[in-house]
């Protein structure tokens, strides 16, 4: 069994009176449950907890039966953690919901195997950009939470092999452009041509959610930061997106309803 391993808190749960239970995405890609013995913190001398969602953490585990659905840390220290966002309402909010999307769609890591396959790394790399880049727009006071999680949803889509086409019409393959971009075609996963489906009352968000996407799609996080998006309907739609192609429900998130009303 592997007993070292790093990653990054998705989310956690009180056990007992001071122990915490948090699920923790790896290097691979995929997650694990772990027990932290006295994570909450407190005892004695009071002392913080150190378990924050998004930290990244390097952790030893003792040695678990091969069906263990919880692994038990021995030891663990923090290796990265947000100091801005935690005091930013909004920029928690989006912490919270990058977190919970990333749970919902990777699998459990089975720490028995003897080498652990690197085949979803990419998620990983993506959660881990969007939590450091966060943090960076807060200090630069470059922060836009709907940007910021515009550009998560882009690289999340393009890593899960299923980023909107845009280059050319979904139905009849013609070249798009800003003068004739129409409509994001959820079904057929990609946008269409003006000859093709009547442009509708939200097509500025659509036109810049077309536009932005672009760079998403061909550049790296530190590249994106200076991108500006003031229309807030963009995410909205690319969440939509998002939602049929791994068919699930807005309301089986819990942080989406904060997001959209922020």
């Amino acid at each position: 069994m592997k007993t070292k391993i790093e990653g990054l808190i998705l989310n956690k749960t009180e056990f007992q009176e001071r122990h915490l239970i948090c699920s923790v995405l790896l290097r691979t890609g995929k997650k694990v449950s772990v027990l932290f013995y006295g994570g909450q913190g407190g005892g004695k001398k009071i002392k913080p907890t150190q378990l924050e969602i998004g930290a990244m953490l390097e952790i030893e585990l003792s040695v678990s039966k091969k069906n263990a659905d919880v692994h038990r840390a021995r030891e663990w220290k923090t290796l990265w953690k947000a100091k801005n966002i935690r005091t930013n309402h909004k920029a928690f909010i989006l912490l919270c919901a990058i977190c919970e999307i990333v749970a919902k769609i990777i699998g459990e890591e089975d720490l028995h195997h003897d080498e652990l396959t690197q085949e979803h790394e990419g998620i990983f790399r993506v959660v881990s950009n969007a939590l450091f880049y966060l943090e960076k727009s807060l200090e630069t006071e470059q922060f836009s939470l709907h940007k910021e999680f515009t550009i998560f949803l882009g690289k999340l889509l393009g890593e899960q092999g299923v980023f909107p086409q845009r280059e050319n019409c979904c139905h009849c393959d013609l070249e798009l452009t800003e003068q004739n971009i129409s409509t994001l075609n959820l079904e057929h996963g990609g946008f269409t041509c003006s000859d093709c489906s009547p442009r509708r009352g939200d097509f500025s968000s659509i036109n810049d959610l077309w536009f932005i996407l672009g760079p998403i799609g061909s550049q790296k996080y530190p590249e994106l930061m200076p991108l500006k998006l003031e229309n807030t309907a963009v995410s909205r739609h690319l969440m939509d997106y998002f939602l049929y192609q791994f068919h699930f429900e807005a309301s089986s998130f819990k942080s989406l309803s904060m997001v959209f009303q922020l």
